[in-house]
């Protein structure tokens, strides 16, 4: 039994990797194409993502304990030997390649990314601090535990810092902070922190509009349901919801509110949601995780002129953190959802809505092949949690895409 189960989430892989990217519409736009990413602003000095104290949950989360040498954790932390960093060491310790899992993945991914963006200049990254034996930082820092580096380009040109700050951003740092003219200070979540396994969600009290015209909130919603989303090209649209990928009335969990002069969103820190660094049309808009949006950004919302809706870039004026009863992750066919009159996608966890989108293939085809045998119903699937099929491209979805695109958080 246990390897005709294996055989089939390999088959159902295949048709994710293979069938779903060759086949699948993008949420983006008509015809498979991705929406044309607006250039990405580096950051300015003193700037930090997300807007919040980097212990607050939505960041990197509190200190959990000073880890040495010594203890049973610092077997737990891995040694970074990517050859495409340079680490400063001036301990002569090795300390500099030290840190957890999960920053040593998004370091890995930042080497590459910056590689990429100087490749003329051959510029590499360089780690000044990671794990600290020889206290030289503040008491909590996130250092003495390995989920901290400290960071430069390799030829230490200052100009450049601002957009090394903002291509950690991009490379899924829990939290960066131009911290210094001298380095970029960037962390991660612990490991066992809440947050990182609570995926991207909406709470309960969030609503969606029916093509009825009703709305609903999140926690009265049920898959069947038509609601308001949004076309690659931003028109409002209606499409099914498919899946409830994520169910828990009871749970409580912290959001991220973004705020604009007329709406706002709350949402988990990656769940995904469209934003541009100007104020543009929809088409010049990037699928991004909502830790990674800026006070000063535009989101999309939802007008109304005469008998038509359309979409309108608003800017994010404030972003607060709060905490919300009842986490739901709703996917509809077409792969976005307008949430409290705000475009999102309903994407999260994986590092593009692409891949996201292509992954789900079967069930779209499975939920197509009952609506036209049986017709479209609405049910509920509230008392499910996490629906098996996310939670296994979540937990497994590092062995078939990418690290580079797939944070690899673990559903519980």
């Amino acid at each position: 039994m246990k390897k005709l189960r294996k055989i089939y989430h390999l088959v159902v892989v295949a048709c994710v990797t293979f069938g779903g990217i060759a086949f699948a519409c993008s949420p983006s736009r008509s015809g498979g194409s991705s929406r044309r990413q607006d250039a990405m602003r580096p950051l300015n000095y003193r700037e930090y993502v997300p807007s919040m104290s980097e212990v607050q949950v939505p960041a990197s989360g509190e200190p959990e304990g000073r880890i040495y040498r010594g203890d049973a954790a610092f077997n737990e932390l891995t040694t970074n030997m990517n050859s495409d960093i340079e680490f400063k060491d001036e301990e002569e310790t090795g300390a500099d390649q030290v840190m957890t899992q999960r920053c040593n993945d998004r370091l890995s991914r930042l080497a590459i990314m910056v590689m990429k963006h100087w490749k003329d200049e051959n510029i590499k990254l360089r780690v000044v601090e990671a794990w600290d034996e020889d206290s030289r930082h503040p008491e909590n820092s996130l250092h003495y535990e390995g989920r901290a580096v400290d960071i430069t380009t390799s030829d230490t040109d200052q100009s450049k810092y601002g957009m090394l700050a903002r291509l950690a951003v991009e490379a899924g740092f829990d939290w960066v902070y131009y911290e210094s003219r001298s380095y970029i200070h960037a962390s991660v979540k612990s490991d066992s922190n809440p947050a990182s396994k609570e995926g991207g969600c909406f709470p309960a009290e969030s609503e969606v509009t029916l093509e009825t015209g009703e709305t609903k909130r999140m926690i009265d919603l049920r898959v069947g349901d038509s609601v308001k989303a949004v076309d690659g090209d931003g028109g409002i649209i209606y499409s099914d919801v498919i899946m409830m990928m994520d169910a828990k009335p009871d749970h409580n969990a912290t959001f991220l509110t973004l705020h604009t002069p007329s709406h706002a969103i709350t949402l988990t820190a990656e769940h995904i949601i469209y934003v541009s660094h100007r104020q543009s049309n929809f088409l010049e808009s990037r699928a991004t995780f909502a830790s990674r949006v800026l006070e000063g950004q535009y989101i999309f919302t939802v007008v109304k002129n005469g008998d038509k809706e359309h979409l309108i870039p608003e800017k994010v004026v404030k972003v607060s953190v709060n905490e919300r009863t009842g986490v739901f992750a709703p996917l509809t066919y077409k792969g976005s959802i307008v949430v409290d009159d705000v475009a999102a996608s309903s994407y999260a966890i994986i590092d593009s809505e692409y891949i996201a989108h292509a992954s789900f293939t079967p069930v779209r085809w499975l939920y197509s092949l009952k609506k036209q045998l049986w017709g479209r119903s609405s049910y509920s699937e509230h008392d499910s949690n996490i629906h098996w099929y996310p939670r296994f491209l979540y937990n497994y979805g590092h062995h078939f895409v990418s690290s580079h695109l797939y944070p690899g958080i673990r559903l519980v």
